[in-house]
């Protein structure tokens, strides 16, 4: 009941995540059979720098009739792609004991509580961003491997090299993974097996990249997700200091799980086929992607998900076999796993109840800006340009503008959009511009003619700006 509070409470908060509305515009572009990809002088700049994977992933909230339940599906799908794959690997296997399945449902109740608990999961788990879909076909790749009947099942090979690199091109941070699952197949099986899968991991690579390029177009894709962002500098901050700040990042979010690790290793002796170190190789392998997704600009923490998303769920495993293999041994011991478990598990599951019963206690009581957009978009069609709230234009007026980040993205890429194409996908009678409290991009868009910022009492917590 904790965790359904819990989960509830962030969905329904997700319509105030600014960052999470243009994400979404361009999944609506597809469902509207429109272009996805465009290339340096043609089309709105949409957030495209990754992948259509994600894009397709999020396409059953365009059903939704409002802005607000369409977010609020987005951010449930978003954490469904997150945390099927991890109760598969929780479940999927075969316990000895029943009492082992009830262990399983415990465990997987901790890894949530900790995604709630650590900000880089948490930020995975509800953004509505490329994050979650990306992580989840990473967990189902390694989950194929794990769960082969046979080391040689062609199927379960073929299967996980697909979801492999689908994570990849869904975003390229996860492209760690194709050389992580390979290496942990020549350890365990050999190289014969190893020759296969990479067989099918270059089959696969072919063949998405082929199709991807054939639907959306190949120029126009490898513009938007390799060329702008390896154009993107390092930041200012980068080498030794950043390196410190990642580190420093790190080290907060694990000590949280260092409990997790001191139980995981009680029982190290039988990892060697156990989930646990397979998602461990990855998530060792994701370390350097991640550190480079943090330093480039536009990175942020959320590139330290790639690697704590597997480092967590191998920990909880290796705890879930030690439990295991408690159950089995005789005697038990005085002051065993088992109760270590069921303390830190009341431990978390009261300290999350406390947080959620102080939300309810002392709501935040915000704003709901993007219907605040929405309806004054209705009310005034054409005339309104909200550059971080987009998707409320097309549920407003059936029309798809700039997303502002995008045009960010293309300047600091060094190819800035024109000012004809600016104002090409400006709203026709454009007079009034907008932006959430602490989220003014105005610098970028260059419209002419405005004045400085204000305020409108139509528009409770925007800054204004009116065309003179």
């Amino acid at each position: 009941m904790t965790l359904i509070l819990l989960f509830a409470s962030q969905i329904l908060n997700s319509v105030h995540n600014i960052h999470n509305w243009n994400r979404l515009q361009k999944t609506f572009v597809l469902a509207a059979g429109l272009p996805l990809y465009h290339g340096k002088d043609s089309g709105p700049a949409l957030n495209t720098l990754y992948g259509p994977v994600s894009v397709i992933a999020y396409l059953p909230a365009t059903f939704f009739p409002t802005p607000a339940s369409a977010m609020r599906a987005a951010c449930f799908l978003a954490l469904t792609f997150y945390l099927l794959p991890v109760g598969w690997i929780f479940w999927g296997r075969k316990f000895s004991h029943a009492v082992d399945r009830r262990w399983a449902w415990l465990l997987f109740f901790g890894f949530c509580f900790l995604t709630l608990m650590m900000y880089s999961l948490k930020n995975a788990a509800f953004n509505v961003h490329v994050d979650a879909p990306t992580l989840g076909l990473g967990m189902v790749s390694c989950a194929f491997l794990y769960f082969r009947k046979k080391p040689d099942c062609w199927i379960s090979l073929f299967l996980s090299a697909a979801t492999a690199v689908l994570a990849v091109e869904s975003k390229l941070v996860a492209a760690p993974l194709v050389a992580a699952l390979p290496i942990y197949i020549l350890l365990t099986d050999g190289r014969k097996i190893f020759f296969r899968y990479c067989g099918f991991l270059l089959f696969h690579g072919i063949f998405w990249t082929l199709l991807f390029g054939s639907v959306f177009g190949a120029q126009n894709l490898f513009f938007n997700t390799v060329v702008i962002p390896a154009h993107h500098p390092f930041k200012e901050n980068g080498g030794i200091q950043a390196l410190f700040l990642f580190c420093d990042k790190l080290i907060r979010e694990y000590l949280l799980i260092l409990p997790v690790f001191f139980i995981a290793v009680w029982h190290r002796e039988k990892w060697r086929r156990a989930p646990g170190i397979l998602l461990l190789v990855v998530a060792a392998l994701m370390l350097p992607a991640a550190y480079l997704g943090f330093v480039k600009i536009g990175g942020s923490r959320n590139a330290l998900s790639y690697t704590n998303y597997f480092l967590l769920t191998g920990l909880m495993m290796a705890w879930l076999g030690s439990v295991c293999q408690e159950n089995a041994a005789m005697p038990a011991r005085p002051f065993g796993l088992k109760k270590i478990t069921v303390l830190l598990m009341l431990f978390l599951t009261a300290a999350q109840a406390a947080y959620a019963v102080s939300g309810i206690l002392r709501p935040a009581g915000k704003i709901n800006q993007a219907n605040v957009a929405y309806e004054y978009a209705k009310a005034h069609p054409q005339e309104t340009y909200f550059p971080t709230l987009t998707p409320i234009h097309w549920f407003a007026e059936g029309q798809f503008y700039h997303d502002v980040n995008a045009v960010m993205d293309r300047n600091i890429a060094g190819y800035p959009l024109t000012e004809e194409r600016l104002a090409a996908f400006f709203p026709a009678r454009l007079r009034l511009i907008a932006f959430p409290e602490g989220n003014d991009y105005m610098g970028w868009l260059h419209p002419p003619q405005f004045g400085p910022a204000g305020r409108d009492s139509a528009l409770p917590g925007f800054i204004v700006y009116q065309k003179q």
